[in-house]
Formats: structure tokens, C-alpha cells, sequence
């Protein structure tokens, strides 16, 4: 029987379709390895293009058979131009220790020297034939155990070369400068004992040690240091190590040789990149000639203090005896003004009466006569007036009563002071006031002293048939008004000027000088000039004559209008007063104008009449025999009864501190002695509500 062919075999034996079979899937997994050696070699392929980092392979033969973009750049080569040249032909380099190029070495060589080859400094040529520094590595490429080629990679490390190079001049430089500093400069680690790491040189010229010496005993620093500072620095340091903040410290330490010098430390932590601690930096001073220095200031200062105390002390006894002297000064000045002003009171004011006839009528020689008593006493007063005028001024108790000052009264008040003096030397008395200027604000008394003063002296140093003048005018844009006194005299010489205004001086002080004089006037001038906010200005001219110009401050305002006159009335007045020449003429006078008085003789006897009569007014003394005028004021201010009594005191107690005395114990007003009549009728008629006609006013 015949066979049958199967139409879907191929012919083939079994075997034979099997080995088919087998080579068929052989192919495809060669086919699969070779394109994924495909991409792995391009895979490494373009890891090698992309690094930046040159790199270069070569075969058995020591030829380039690849060549990275990097290695094209550093070297200058394209890779074109490279591949199949023997690298020793392009690149015969040799390392800076004169070791041959790695691609010279033959490739038996290297498997013989270790498989691999690095140099971390060697140099490279570029093709231009420059040169670079450069570190680089080489190794074989081993296939089934055999040497097939090589792979070197390489970089450019001018720039770190450049860095370590100024870095080491950095560490050159400032080794240099820590060794020539006059200071320890030194490193401790940062732990409980502060272990020195580093000290400079300069240790041994301040401490006696040398470096070694020093760094071979890890406590040798705190053990030099005075016992009575350690713990102050360690303090300190523990304080440095726990913050950033540096803290100066000053400390002794023993030398070598036992010497004790004076350290000032100054340290500071040296932190990482991270800001971790690293190490304790510092720096210590030889201090010890500025503390020999301090010392010896402070031991000096002490010598100098002691001084001063010593002359304290002679100052202060020196003070107290000038305290003293004062006291008796001004002690006797009080006595003294009162001693003058009693008699005084009743000179002047018995000339005064005899003149308006309380006492009867008088010819026209009396009244002469009784003229020239007035004005030796009033010359007299106007002497202790000066004295006294001055010491309260050098004390700081010569006060102004500021208040609305009439300018032509003030004016033609001071000059009919001086009209007879002048008319006796036959001089011309001359006035200019400014019509716009009505009124000033001053101290009326003060103001008509300057005046006075002034006029008095250009009389007194102007010769017979001259010229003294007063002019007066206010120039509102500066607010000040200005009072000129001028004369036609003998002048001043310009040496002279600077001494003007001292007391007691006088320009011509030969005992038979020609002009009579104290010195005070000018002096008393210029300071209630002053006392005024105001300014005095000489001009003068030897044997022309002189001129002073007095500017005070000028507020402009209107001027008071005066009161109406109207009679005296009859009242009762209370004179307490143990001078019986005084009460007498104060009786008189008070009752020629029609006031009804009745003297007490002391303190006790004026209570008793206040209190019996009730009395409009009282004027009382201060000094008296038994209880004086202030206790009597004292006790009547405390009567509810009589409390209200107007009491106004009349004393010759004229030193600084007696005006407030006076005022402290309740009194309302007072007038010093000599007593001006007048005056006092003008201030009996204030508090009484009353007003004299002007021939009666002050």
C-alpha cells in the first residue's frame, strides 16, 4: 500500500527543523544583544559626551579610538582629527615629577604596574602648545582577561591650583603678621579645659615659653594665671563658648621667671559652614606698662585728692573767716547806719519843718542857713545810702520795685537835685525829652538815683561858665529808651575808661586831689543799670567833655493818670518811736497837716495804745528799748481787733535782709531813716486813702 504526503510538511527531518529551530532563535537573541550593546554603547556614549570632564579611549596599540566633547575642548584636538593617531605622537606629556604621560606608558607596562594609573598633578599641552595643570586617572580595558585598550579621564585644575597658590600666600602672610604682632595670637579647642592648639611665637617674648613648651602642657595657661583671677576668666570663656559674643578681659599670669604681667584677652568662636562650633580664637595684649601707668595715675590722683582736701579744708576755714568778716561787715554797717541815720532823721527833718515854718516864721538867712544843714545831711545820707546801696548789691539783695515811671517828672526831678550845685559854678543846665516818650517801666527810685548820680558828676567835673545836658528819646522799633547825660568838662582819659565802674576808685587819688568824691557812685550806676536789663556807653574826650548814655528796655504804654487831690482828713496816728528828738518832730510836722498823734516810747506801750484807741495808722520803729517794733507788729497782727491796722515801719535799719524781716512780721510798708517829711505824708495819705496836693508829693 502506497504512502500518503502531508501537504503542510516542509520535507524536512525532524532534526533537521530543530536544529533550524534552535539557529533561528540563536539569531534573534544575538539580534537582541547586539542592539542592546547598541544602546548601552550609546547609552555610554553619550554619558561620555556629556561629561565635563575630558576623557579619551585608546586600543592595545596606544591609539585614540574616542575622544569626548570635553577632552576636544581642553585639548584642542577634534576627535576627527585624532582617532587612529598614537596619543604619544599628539600629547607626549610628562607629570611635573617627570614621570612619562600615562598614554606613553606601553599597556603590558601598566598591567605590570597595577592594572591603573593616577596623577593628581601633573601637566597637559594643548595643541596651541599651552599648557594647563591637570589631575587625571587611566585605566586598561580588560575583555575575556586580555588588555584591549585604555580610558583616561582628566580635568582642568588650573583654578584650584590658582586658589591653593593664594591660599598658601594667605597662610603665608598672615603667619608672617601673627608672628610679628606684639601679641599672642592663639587657637584653643572648645572644652572644659580650653586646651591650647596653637600659641605664635610671640609667647616666649611675653611669658618666657616657647611654642612647644607651651602646647606640650594642656593647663600650663591656667596655671600661670594669678589665683585671684582664674575663675574670672573662666568665667569668661565658658560665657565666649556659650555665645558669638567676644568679651574683653583683663587678668594677671605669672612668666616663666616668675614675673607678673597684665593680660588683656580678647576670644571669639570660629564656627563651619553650618554654624557648628570649631574652635576658640584669641588674642592677648601685654597690658602690663598701661596698668604700671594706671597705677601710678591712680596713686597721683590719690596724692591730688588728698590735696584738694587739704586745700578744702584751708578753704573752708579760709571761707568761714570770710563769712565771719562779712558778718562783722555787714554788722557794722548796721550799727553804723543806724548810729548815723537817728541823728540824721532829726537834722534833716528839723530843717526840713524850719523851712515850711512849722516852728514859726524865718528870715531869708535863717532859712539859708537852715538850707545848707539840708544839704550837708542829705550829702551825708547820700554817702551812707552809697555804702549801703553797694554792700546789698556784692550781697544779691538789691531788689527793684518796678512800676510805671513818668519820664518828665523822673527827669525834671533829678535835675532841680543838681540846679543849685550848678547854678553855684554858673553852669547851663540844658534838657531834651523826647515829647513821644511819656513813661517807662523801672524801679523810680533807682532810675532817679542813676539820673542823679550822672548829673551830679558831670556838674561836679565841669568847669565854671559850662554846659550840662539831659536828653531823652525811645526808639520803638528796638523797644529801648535812652537817657543821655553830657557835659562840657575836663574828660576822660581813654586809659581811665576801664576803671570807671570799680568802687571806690577815683581816676585822681592824690590827697589834695580837686574833686571830692567816694567812688561808689558810678559803680552803684552800672550795676542798677544792669539790674534794669539795660546798658551803659561812655564817650569822653580829655578836655572836651564826656557822655554817658543809659538804655533801658521801653515797653510803650499809656501813662497813669493821677488821682484827684482831695483834703486830708483828721485821723489818729500812732507814733511808736523811743527817740524823743525824732517823735518830736514827727509829732509836729504830722499835726501841722492836721493828723492827731500819739507817740508810744517802746514795743509794750504802742500795743497798749493800739488797743485803747484804735488808731488809723501806725508808725512803727523797729529798734527799741524792751520789746522791739517787730515782736509789737507780731502781736498786733495776731489781735483779730487789730489786725487790720495799717502799720508802716520807720527804721534805720537799711542792710539787706531787714526789708523782708519787716515784711515777714506783718508790716505794710516801710520807709528808711532820715525819715523824708514829705514822703512820709504821701504814704500816710496812700493807706489812708487820702491825696496831698503836689507842693506835698515826693
Amino acid at each position: 500500500m502506497a504512502m500518503q504526503k502531508d501537504p503542510n510538511s516542509t520535507g524536512q527531518q525532524p532534526e533537521t527543523q530543530a536544529v533550524n529551530e534552535q539557529l533561528h532563535q540563536a539569531g534573534l537573541h544575538h539580534q537582541a544583544l547586539t542592539e542592546q550593546l547598541q544602546h548601552q554603547l550609546a547609552f555610554t556614549h553619550a554619558i561620555t559626551k556629556s561629561l565635563g570632564e575630558g576623557l579619551y579611549a585608546l586600543d592595545q596599540a596606544g591609539r585614540f579610538t574616542f575622544v569626548n566633547p570635553a577632552a576636544e575642548q581642553l585639548l584642542g584636538w577634534k576627535e576627527a582629527e585624532l582617532l587612529g593617531k598614537e596619543a604619544q605622537a599628539i600629547i607626549p606629556l610628562y607629570s611635573v615629577s617627570g614621570v612619562p604621560n600615562v598614554a606613553a606608558i606601553p599597556l603590558p607596562v601598566m598591567m605590570r604596574a597595577g592594572i591603573s594609573y593616577r596623577d593628581d598633578d601633573t601637566t597637559l599641552t594643548r595643541r596651541d602648545a599651552t599648557t594647563f595643570a591637570a589631575a587625571y586617572s587611566a585605566a586598561p580595558i580588560i575583555t575575556d582577561g586580555a588588555v584591549v585598550g585604555a580610558v583616561v579621564v582628566f580635568r582642568d585644575i588650573s583654578e584650584q591650583k590658582r586658589a591653593e597658590a593664594a591660599l598658601r600666600s594667605a597662610e603665608a602672610k598672615y603667619r608672617t603678621l601673627v608672628e610679628q604682632m606684639p601679641a599672642i595670637v592663639y587657637t584653643a579647642e572648645i572644652n572644659e579645659q580650653s586646651s591650647t592648639s596653637y600659641v605664635s611665637p610671640q609667647i616666649q617674648a611675653i611669658m618666657g615659653f616657647s611654642p612647644e613648651e607651651w602646647l606640650a602642657t594642656p593647663n600650663l595657661w591656667i596655671n600661670q594665671v594669678h589665683p585671684d583671677d582664674r575663675e574670672r576668666l573662666q568665667s569668661t570663656i565658658r560665657q565666649v563658648q556659650a555665645s558669638d559674643i567676644s568679651v574683653p578681659t583683663e587678668y594677671r599670669s605669672y612668666t616663666r621667671d616668675g614675673r607678673l604681667v597684665w593680660l588683656r584677652d580678647t576670644e571669639r568662636i570660629i564656627r563651619d559652614e553650618a554654624g557648628q562650633p570649631l574652635i576658640l580664637q584669641g588674642i592677648s595684649l601685654d597690658i602690663t606698662d598701661r596698668k604700671l601707668a594706671e597705677e601710678a595715675l591712680a596713686e597721683e590722683r590719690a596724692r591730688l585728692a588728698q590735696r584738694v582736701e587739704e586745700r578744702t579744708a584751708d578753704l573752708r576755714a579760709a571761707n568761714a573767716e570770710l563769712a565771719q568778716a562779712i558778718r562783722m561787715k555787714d554788722e557794722f554797717l548796721a550799727s553804723m547806719s543806724h548810729e548815723l541815720r537817728t541823728p540824721l532823721t532829726a537834722v534833716l527833718g528839723l530843717s526840713e519843718a524850719m523851712q515850711e515854718e512849722i516852728y514859726g516864721p524865718i528870715n531869708e538867712r535863717q532859712r539859708q542857713k537852715l538850707q545848707h544843714i539840708e544839704e550837708s545831711g542829705q550829702h551825708l545820707l547820700a554817702l551812707i545810702n552809697d555804702i549801703l546801696d553797694l554792700s546789698k548789691s556784692s550781697a544779691g539783695k538789691l531788689e527793684l520795685n518796678v512800676e510805671q515811671v513818668l519820664i518828665d517828672d523822673v527827669c525834671q526831678a533829678s535835675l532841680r537835685l543838681v540846679q543849685q550845685e550848678a547854678q553855684a559854678k554858673q553852669i547851663t543846665i540844658e534838657a531834651s525829652i523826647d515829647q513821644a516818650v511819656t513813661s517807662v517801666q523801672a524801679d523810680p527810685r533807682r532810675l532817679k538815683q542813676i539820673l542823679v548820680n550822672l548829673l551830679s558828676n558831670a556838674v561836679k567835673f565841669t568847669p565854671r561858665g559850662g554846659t550840662v545836658g539831659l536828653s531823652v528819646w525811645g526808639n520803638p522799633a528796638a523797644q529801648r529808651i535812652s537817657f543821655a547825660i553830657w557835659d562840657t568838662g575836663i574828660g576822660i582819659a581813654p586809659e581811665d575808661l576801664v576803671r570807671l565802674f570799680q568802687p571806690f576808685v577815683q581816676l585822681d587819688s592824690r590827697l589834695s586831689r580837686q574833686y571830692e568824691g567816694t567812688g561808689l557812685g558810678l559803680a552803684l550806676v552800672s550795676r542798677m543799670v544792669d539790674m534794669h536789663s539795660g546798658s551803659i556807653a561812655v564817650n569822653s574826650t580829655v578836655g572836651i567833655g564826656s557822655r554817658f548814655t543809659v538804655s533801658l528796655p521801653w515797653l510803650q504804654t499809656a501813662a497813669p493818670t493821677p488821682a484827684p487831690p482831695t483834703e486830708a482828713a483828721t485821723a489818729v496816728i500812732l507814733l511808736a518811736e523811743d527817740n524823743e528828738a525824732n517823735s518830736t518832730l514827727i509829732d509836729d510836722y504830722l499835726s501841722a497837716l492836721g493828723y492827731q498823734v500819739v507817740v508810744a516810747h517802746d514795743g509794750a506801750e504802742a500795743i497798749a495804745q493800739a488797743r485803747e484807741l484804735h488808731p488809723a495808722l501806725i508808725l512803727m520803729d523797729i529798734q527799741m528799748p524792751g520789746m522791739d517794733g517787730l515782736e509789737a507788729t507780731r502781736r498786733l497782727r495776731a489781735d483779730p481787733e487789730l489786725a487790720a491796722i495799717p502799720i508802716v515801719a520807720l527804721t534805720a535799719l537799711t542792710m539787706p535782709g531787714d526789708y523782708e524781716k519787716c515784711l515777714a512780721a506783718g508790716v505794710n510798708d516801710y520807709l528808711s531813716k532820715p525819715i523824708n517829711l514829705k514822703g512820709l505824708a504821701t504814704t500816710i495819705a496812700r493807706y489812708l486813702k487820702l491825696n496831698l496836693p503836689p507842693d506835698q508829693a515826693v
